[in-house]
Protein backbone atom coordinates (compact mmCIF):
# COMPACT_ATOMS: atom_id res chain seq x y z
CA UNK A 1 0.00 0.00 0.00
CA UNK A 2 1.36 3.64 -0.42
CA UNK A 3 0.35 4.88 2.50
CA UNK A 4 3.06 4.46 5.29
CA UNK A 5 2.34 6.48 8.31
CA UNK A 6 -0.77 5.94 10.16
CA UNK A 7 0.13 8.99 12.74
CA UNK A 8 -0.59 11.18 9.94
CA UNK A 9 -4.17 10.05 9.30
CA UNK A 10 -7.23 11.83 10.34
CA UNK A 11 -10.03 10.61 12.15
CA UNK A 12 -14.26 10.10 11.67
CA UNK A 13 -15.83 12.63 9.58
CA UNK A 14 -19.00 12.96 7.61
CA UNK A 15 -17.84 15.22 4.94
CA UNK A 16 -20.01 14.14 1.22
CA UNK A 17 -17.63 13.74 -0.97
CA UNK A 18 -19.27 15.10 -3.90
CA UNK A 19 -18.72 19.12 -2.89
CA UNK A 20 -19.72 19.95 -6.58
CA UNK A 21 -23.71 19.15 -5.72
CA UNK A 22 -25.36 21.16 -3.27
CA UNK A 23 -28.43 18.73 -3.31
CA UNK A 24 -25.90 15.97 -2.28
CA UNK A 25 -24.54 17.87 0.46
CA UNK A 26 -27.94 18.87 2.02
CA UNK A 27 -28.70 15.23 1.52
CA UNK A 28 -25.75 14.24 3.59
CA UNK A 29 -26.53 17.10 6.18
CA UNK A 30 -30.36 16.13 6.16
CA UNK A 31 -28.84 12.51 7.33
CA UNK A 32 -26.36 13.50 9.74
CA UNK A 33 -29.33 16.17 11.40
CA UNK A 34 -31.94 13.12 11.78
CA UNK A 35 -29.26 11.12 13.30
CA UNK A 36 -27.68 13.53 15.47
CA UNK A 37 -31.03 14.62 16.52
CA UNK A 38 -32.36 11.34 16.95
CA UNK A 39 -29.16 10.28 19.01
CA UNK A 40 -28.88 13.46 21.49
CA UNK A 41 -31.73 14.90 21.58
CA UNK A 42 -34.65 12.21 21.46
CA UNK A 43 -35.85 10.21 24.94
CA UNK A 44 -33.48 7.19 24.02
CA UNK A 45 -35.21 3.68 24.53
CA UNK A 46 -34.56 2.34 27.67
CA UNK A 47 -32.35 -0.99 26.10
CA UNK A 48 -30.09 1.27 24.51
CA UNK A 49 -29.57 3.66 27.28
CA UNK A 50 -26.28 2.39 28.06
CA UNK A 51 -24.44 2.15 25.06
CA UNK A 52 -25.15 4.97 23.39
CA UNK A 53 -21.78 6.85 23.21
CA UNK A 54 -20.63 3.49 21.88
CA UNK A 55 -23.44 3.39 19.23
CA UNK A 56 -22.82 7.10 18.15
CA UNK A 57 -19.27 6.08 17.54
CA UNK A 58 -19.77 3.31 15.19
CA UNK A 59 -22.42 5.12 13.49
CA UNK A 60 -19.77 7.78 12.80
CA UNK A 61 -17.12 4.97 12.03
CA UNK A 62 -19.41 3.28 9.92
CA UNK A 63 -20.23 6.25 7.89
CA UNK A 64 -16.39 7.07 7.56
CA UNK A 65 -16.01 3.99 5.91
CA UNK A 66 -19.03 3.77 3.65
CA UNK A 67 -17.63 8.23 2.77
CA UNK A 68 -13.64 6.80 1.64
CA UNK A 69 -15.42 3.73 -0.52
CA UNK A 70 -18.24 6.73 -2.37
CA UNK A 71 -14.85 8.77 -2.49
CA UNK A 72 -12.74 5.86 -4.00
CA UNK A 73 -15.20 4.99 -6.90
CA UNK A 74 -15.64 9.02 -7.04
CA UNK A 75 -11.52 9.87 -7.79
CA UNK A 76 -11.59 6.06 -10.16
CA UNK A 77 -14.54 7.69 -12.51
CA UNK A 78 -12.01 10.14 -12.76
CA UNK A 79 -9.18 8.59 -13.65
CA UNK A 80 -6.96 9.94 -10.26
CA UNK A 81 -5.49 7.98 -7.80
CA UNK A 82 -7.61 5.77 -4.89
CA UNK A 83 -4.82 4.23 -3.29
CA UNK A 84 -5.83 7.07 -0.31
CA UNK A 85 -9.12 6.39 0.34
CA UNK A 86 -8.81 2.31 -0.31
CA UNK A 87 -5.87 2.25 2.07
CA UNK A 88 -6.56 5.21 5.20
CA UNK A 89 -8.49 2.78 7.26
CA UNK A 90 -7.01 0.14 6.88
CA UNK A 91 -3.41 0.98 7.64
CA UNK A 92 -4.89 3.28 10.41
CA UNK A 93 -6.15 0.54 12.49
CA UNK A 94 -3.47 -2.35 11.25
CA UNK A 95 -6.10 -4.04 9.54
CA UNK A 96 -5.30 -6.96 7.59
CA UNK A 97 -6.89 -6.61 3.60
CA UNK A 98 -9.38 -9.88 4.79
CA UNK A 99 -10.56 -7.86 7.67
CA UNK A 100 -10.75 -4.48 5.61
CA UNK A 101 -12.92 -5.82 3.45
CA UNK A 102 -15.33 -7.58 6.13
CA UNK A 103 -15.59 -4.02 7.77
CA UNK A 104 -16.20 -2.37 4.27
CA UNK A 105 -19.41 -5.16 3.50
CA UNK A 106 -20.49 -4.97 6.98
CA UNK A 107 -20.37 -0.81 7.25
CA UNK A 108 -21.81 -0.38 3.64
CA UNK A 109 -24.85 -2.57 4.70
CA UNK A 110 -25.40 -0.99 8.21
CA UNK A 111 -25.44 2.63 6.44
CA UNK A 112 -27.94 1.28 3.94
CA UNK A 113 -30.60 0.32 6.47
CA UNK A 114 -29.97 2.74 9.02
CA UNK A 115 -30.14 5.62 6.29
CA UNK A 116 -33.68 3.79 5.10
CA UNK A 117 -34.63 4.32 8.95
CA UNK A 118 -33.39 7.98 8.90
CA UNK A 119 -35.40 8.44 5.27
CA UNK A 120 -38.73 7.24 7.37
CA UNK A 121 -38.23 9.63 10.62
CA UNK A 122 -36.98 12.96 9.02
CA UNK A 123 -40.65 13.59 8.05
CA UNK A 124 -41.86 13.19 11.13
CA UNK A 125 -39.03 15.10 12.97
CA UNK A 126 -39.16 17.70 10.77
CA UNK A 127 -43.52 18.00 11.53
CA UNK A 128 -42.03 18.22 15.46
CA UNK A 129 -42.75 14.57 16.48
CA UNK A 130 -40.60 13.29 19.26
CA UNK A 131 -39.87 9.60 20.59
CA UNK A 132 -40.97 11.39 23.62
CA UNK A 133 -44.64 11.81 22.11
CA UNK A 134 -44.73 9.56 19.12
CA UNK A 135 -44.92 5.89 19.05
CA UNK A 136 -43.46 6.00 16.01
CA UNK A 137 -40.77 8.03 16.34
CA UNK A 138 -39.64 6.03 19.17
CA UNK A 139 -39.76 2.68 17.44
CA UNK A 140 -37.89 4.41 14.28
CA UNK A 141 -35.14 5.58 17.39
CA UNK A 142 -34.89 1.86 18.23
CA UNK A 143 -34.52 0.68 15.33
CA UNK A 144 -31.79 2.53 14.13
CA UNK A 145 -29.68 2.11 17.37
CA UNK A 146 -30.86 -1.77 16.93
CA UNK A 147 -29.51 -2.03 13.33
CA UNK A 148 -25.68 -0.04 14.33
CA UNK A 149 -25.82 -2.70 17.19
CA UNK A 150 -26.38 -5.58 15.32
CA UNK A 151 -23.58 -4.90 12.68
CA UNK A 152 -21.23 -3.81 15.65
CA UNK A 153 -22.48 -7.74 16.36
CA UNK A 154 -21.62 -9.01 13.05
CA UNK A 155 -18.00 -7.15 13.43
CA UNK A 156 -17.41 -8.87 16.58
CA UNK A 157 -17.98 -12.00 14.62
CA UNK A 158 -16.43 -11.05 11.81
CA UNK A 159 -13.22 -10.31 13.61
CA UNK A 160 -12.97 -12.29 16.71
CA UNK A 161 -12.82 -11.34 20.25
CA UNK A 162 -9.40 -10.27 20.42
CA UNK A 163 -8.94 -8.32 17.51
CA UNK A 164 -12.30 -7.16 17.41
CA UNK A 165 -11.34 -5.43 21.50
CA UNK A 166 -8.60 -3.89 19.89
CA UNK A 167 -10.30 -2.03 17.47
CA UNK A 168 -13.41 -1.27 19.69
CA UNK A 169 -10.67 -0.13 21.97
CA UNK A 170 -9.96 2.29 19.55
CA UNK A 171 -13.09 3.28 17.48
CA UNK A 172 -14.97 4.10 20.76
CA UNK A 173 -11.77 6.50 21.99
CA UNK A 174 -11.44 8.44 18.48
CA UNK A 175 -14.60 8.20 16.24
CA UNK A 176 -16.97 11.18 16.13
CA UNK A 177 -19.63 12.67 14.22
CA UNK A 178 -18.04 16.10 13.15
CA UNK A 179 -19.40 19.19 12.42
CA UNK A 180 -20.85 19.84 9.14
CA UNK A 181 -19.13 20.06 6.03
CA UNK A 182 -16.55 22.77 6.51
CA UNK A 183 -14.07 24.38 3.75
CA UNK A 184 -11.96 20.99 2.34
CA UNK A 185 -14.82 18.65 1.91
CA UNK A 186 -12.32 16.40 3.07
CA UNK A 187 -11.62 14.14 6.23
CA UNK A 188 -10.91 15.82 8.99
CA UNK A 189 -6.91 15.19 10.27
CA UNK A 190 -6.25 14.15 14.09
CA UNK A 191 -2.98 12.80 15.19
CA UNK A 192 -2.45 10.28 18.10
CA UNK A 193 -4.35 7.08 16.25
CA UNK A 194 -3.17 4.23 16.80
CA UNK A 195 -2.95 0.76 15.04
CA UNK A 196 -4.22 -2.59 16.72
CA UNK A 197 -1.71 -4.90 17.56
Amino acid sequence: MALRNPKRIGVAVCHHPDRGSSAAARCCLLALATAVAALAQQQVPAQYASQIARLKAYDAFFFRVTWLQNKSSQLSSQGKSTAFADSVVQVEYGLTDAEQAQLASIAADCRAKSGAIQDQARPLLAAGQSSASSPTVQALLAALLGVTSDHIDQLQAALGPMRFAALDALVTKTAAVSPPPGATGAPDRAKGVRRIQ
